[in-house]
């Protein structure tokens, strides 16, 4: 533990006896602070389609991609994400519970492992693009009384009128069709004669409005209705069988955190522009806090999830609570933990190159045309939205935040300090944000005033990247680094890659190697021996989920009860005999989550009067 880091500990002093003290040595604790449960139904298609690459415009419905998921698992592992994704959210959960166990069974791998819980992450999509700044859902549900549900969205992409006419200019005139309102407001076809940036500017197709049909439908007069891609369509049929909305993902996560307590430990995601004008009667993100469980309050979510990179920035100026920084104020006050999605990649919305052309260069010139394909967009979207210098616009203010940036960095390692290599001349040089994100996240972890700022390494290449980590993390210079990473898997998104079981191998191969190399000439009975991987699996999540805190893990358990008694007529919970095992479980687990607090405070001590 660097001088620096102080452990905020128990509130309440556990007493403890020899015969504790003994029990305790033999005892393993296994914490995996980054997994995923939410059932792949929840992610509205278009945000999906934005994903597919080439066959993006395809559309391709719910069931058909079902199938092949399904299909093609049997013949390639990187589908086999996908086939997990399309059970429910609570059968996830009930596969990250057996996956968990065959670690914790390997003793000869990893011990005598009493508990491992894994933190479940649920991801709220429903907000993941641009119009999300209007309070708008992706889906807008258009359920009439009575009937099933049907909901209904909004796709924004650059049409063919777009493409045709970077070669031809700005001042050229054309007709076109465009989509108007009606006198009734319904959207009708009409002929146009307009320039490309009337096309571009004044009619905002960049901005999200309703805008041009680059060809009319066949046999298609004027003032005939028209519906086409770029207005609202509704969902097929099957997709509004399918699709599972944020409540639903929401109760199947409190129903395994009832099922398998203490081992499913939820955080709840607070995507803030669900709470932008209170949109659909929602309650604001101050009511959603109240759900998470913190040393004076009851709650079955231990902290927070956020993602970035879903289309809003950490301190976001269109979003107040963001902006004046109340929200993280409020967190911190009450040791919340924040764990946010922080590489380039993942889920990230699929609409980030209009919020180029929306915030930073909404007055499109033929210069910004002809250069759209070298995407500036990218650049602005990475740098503003999701490198860590975005959050050190947060930590400089509120540096007491408990905050996790997810995945140290992901694929950009492969440019923190590469070594030159003979092809070097082929690749394409990169860009200033992918060269200084490690550096620049590494120098945030160092800061002193950032006492409770932490990454981890879910989803992390070792195959890839494993050396180099090796190498950085050795450095004498980056010893505080050593009690501000948390494992985690990532799972189920890992399963195109690895197995739980083989990515965890794999990981505490790399970390094992830091072991042996800072403390070389050492013992592990010497009071200035690190073991990494103890640090990274039960000391650092300890005491970034506060699981180190007796009045945190008693409220923890109050709200497990309480969603116990919401959900006990559920058809997962209602059998007898399952409600006696949750029961025995609830009380069972506590007590070794209770043990794994004892074992924390000795551990601490212990290197307290060390240093």
């Amino acid at each position: 533990m660097s001088e620096n880091s102080q452990p905020s500990g128990p509130k309440k002093p556990i007493k403890t006896g020899p015969k504790n003290i003994l029990e305790s040595v033999n005892k393993q604790y296994l914490i995996d602070g980054h997994l995923h449960v939410q059932s792949a139904r929840c992610t509205p298609l278009p945000f999906v389609w934005g994903h597919m690459g080439p066959v993006a415009s395809w559309q391709i419905g719910r069931g058909v991609l079902n199938f092949f998921s399904w299909a093609g698992s049997w013949f390639h592992n990187t589908l086999r994400m996908g086939h997990i994704g399309n059970n429910s959210t609570f059968v996830i959960a009930e596969k990250a519970v057996e996956q968990n166990a065959l670690v914790k069974n390997d003793s000869d791998k990893y011990g005598n492992i009493v508990h491992g819980p894994i933190i479940a992450l649920p991801m709220d999509m429903s907000f993941a693009h641009y119009d999300g700044y209007k309070g708008e859902k992706i889906y807008k549900d258009v359920t009439e009384e009575g009937k099933e549900d049907c909901y209904q969205y909004h796709r924004r992409k650059w049409t063919t009128n777009y493409a045709s006419n970077i070669k031809t200019g700005i001042t050229k005139r054309k007709e076109i069709w465009v989509t108007e309102p009606g006198p009734d407001g319904r959207p009708v076809n009409r002929k146009k004669t307009v320039t490309f940036y009337e096309v571009l500017v004044k009619n905002k197709m960049v901005r999200g409005e309703k805008f041009v049909s680059v060809a009319p439908p066949e046999d298609a007069e004027e003032g005939d209705e028209i519906m086409d891609e770029n207005v609202e369509r509704e969902t097929e049929e099957v997709e509004n069988t399918v699709f599972n909305n944020w409540n639903l993902q929401v109760k199947h996560t409190e129903m395994a955190a009832v099922r398998y307590p203490f081992q499913i430990v939820p955080t709840h995601h607070i995507e803030p522009r669900r709470y932008i004008g209170l949109n659909d009667g929602n309650e604001n993100y101050s009511d959603q806090i109240s759900k998470i469980a913190t040393t004076s309050n009851a709650g079955i979510f231990v902290g927070i999830k956020m993602y970035c990179s879903q289309g809003y920035q950490p301190k976001d100026p269109k979003i107040k609570f963001l902006k004046d920084l109340s929200y993280y104020n409020e967190c911190a006050s009450k040791e919340i933990p924040i764990m946010c999605h922080h590489s380039p990649d993942g889920a990230f919305t699929h609409e980030r190159e209009f919020y180029y052309y929306n915030l930073e260069a909404p007055s499109v010139t033929n210069a910004n045309v002809e250069t759209r394909k070298n995407k500036p967009w990218l650049d602005f979207f990475q740098e503003n939205f999701v490198h860590p210098k975005s959050w050190d616009l947060v930590l400089s203010q509120v540096n007491n935040l408990k905050l996790c940036l997810a995945h140290f960095g992901g694929g950009v390692w492969k440019y923190h300090n590469p070594k030159p290599g003979f092809f070097d001349f082929l690749k394409s040089p990169p860009r200033p944000w992918q060269k200084d994100w490690v550096s620049t996240l590494i120098k945030m972890l160092k800061n002193d005033s950032y006492v409770n700022f932490f990454t981890d390494l879910s989803y992390f290449d070792y195959s890839d990247n494993g050396d180099a980590l090796v190498e950085e993390l050795i450095k004498p210079a980056n010893k505080k680094l050593l009690d501000k990473i948390i494992f985690g898997t990532d799972w189920y998104m890992l399963e195109g890659a690895d197995s739980y079981n083989d990515f965890t191998k794999e990981a505490k191969k790399y970390i094992d190697k830091i072991t042996k190399k800072i403390n070389q000439g050492k013992e592990k009975k010497d009071p200035d021996y690190i073991d990494v991987w103890q640090n990274f699996t039960f000391i650092n999540p300890m005491r970034f989920y506060g699981f180190d805190n007796l009045d945190k893990l008693k409220n923890l358990k109050s709200g497990i009860r309480a969603k116990f008694r919401t959900h006990i007529r559920e058809k997962e919970i209602r059998e007898k005999a399952i409600k006696v095992e949750i029961k025995r479980s609830i009380e069972e687990n506590f007590k070794k989550m209770e043990s794994a607090a004892e074992k924390y405070t000795r551990i601490m001590e212990r290197r307290n009067i060390t240093q």
